[in-house]
């Protein structure tokens, strides 16, 4: 398992304007619940959803805990590595929300609303030089 580590410093606007965004969307599903629209509340709740540092940490210690599965904290961000250890056969796949990866040229991402399959398809009818122009 690899976890990201910390914020990069030249994505702090970037960060800032969705911890923004994930302020404004509790307060919007809290106006909607008091409304009495529960549906529409559930996807500004669902929007609003962050990773605490807290858990992070504690699905670290418990997944440390089993001797056949390495975990590993990037300094940063993950994407690079992740796609290295995919790549390498040094991991099997990567899931996650992180579309970065198909830049980074990582030939199994599980994508959620995507699938694997989905992804896998779209990297296979895509040459590494487009997805390494896309990736910058």
């Amino acid at each position: 398992m690899v976890f990201d580590g910390r914020p990069l410093p030249a994505k702090k606007n970037t960060n800032d304007e969705r911890r923004q965004r994930r302020t404004e969307n509790v307060k919007a599903a809290e106006l909607l619940l008091s409304e009495g629209k529960i549906n529409e509340a559930v996807d500004k709740f669902k929007r609003a959803t962050s990773i605490t540092l807290e858990v992070v940490e504690s699905t670290i210690e418990h997944f440390r805990t089993y001797k056949n599965v390495d975990v590993i904290v990037s300094p940063y961000e993950s994407d690079a590595q992740l796609a290295f250890l995919v790549n390498e056969g040094l991991a099997d796949v990567v899931v996650t929300e992180d579309s970065d990866l198909i830049a980074f040229g990582c030939e199994k991402a599980g994508l959620p609303g995507i699938g694997l399959n989905k992804a896998l398809s779209f990297f296979s009818k895509t040459s590494r030089t487009d997805l390494k122009t896309v990736g910058g």
